[in-house]
């Protein structure tokens, strides 16, 4: 049965590999980060808005094929992820699975311990699958650039 339904999900996610080159549904509506200097953790959020009636999955478990949204340092060595402050999920169904997905507008915030001061800009990774009721797009992964500003803000540039 779950060779069927994977089966099936290759299929699903074929179909837009092989069809005509299609427009990222997701944007990128804003980013900021604060960095917090005693402790050397940084948090970035980014704003995000997903085109109806597309939706990426979420950061909660899900079965290994699947790609979930994240944010991540590109450069391992300069830190590690602490955590994620994600919005709560919508459940959906597909292929006789239940899945938790985001759509529409909302904003994702992960937090990072830093090894030492960081040089900047910081760049980050935004990962994710774009899904809608009858395709899958490959996955995408989104490089941003974390500067420092005079004010003590950190502005997220995206490509």
């Amino acid at each position: 049965m779950k060779q069927l339904r994977l089966s099936s999900l290759i299929i699903f996610c074929l179909t837009a590999w092989c069809s005509a080159e299609l427009k990222d549904p997701v944007k990128i509506v804003g980013g900021i980060g604060t960095f917090n200097a005693p402790r050397s953790i940084i948090k970035v959020e980014v704003g995000l808005e997903i085109d109806e009636p597309w939706h990426v999955y979420s950061d909660s478990i899900l079965p290994t094929y699947y790609i979930p949204l994240s944010l991540s340092l590109r450069d391992s060595s300069l830190g590690k992820m602490v955590k994620n402050d994600f919005p709560s999920p919508q459940v959906i169904e597909v292929v006789g699975e239940k899945l938790t997905v985001y759509g529409g507008k909302l904003k994702i915030a992960s937090f990072f311990y830093l090894n030492s001061k960081p040089n900047y800009p910081i760049k980050i990774s935004l990962k994710y699958q774009s899904c809608n009721n009858e395709m899958c797009l490959p996955p995408k992964q989104k490089d941003l650039s974390l500067y420092s500003h005079a004010d003590g803000q950190l502005l997220i540039q995206s490509p």
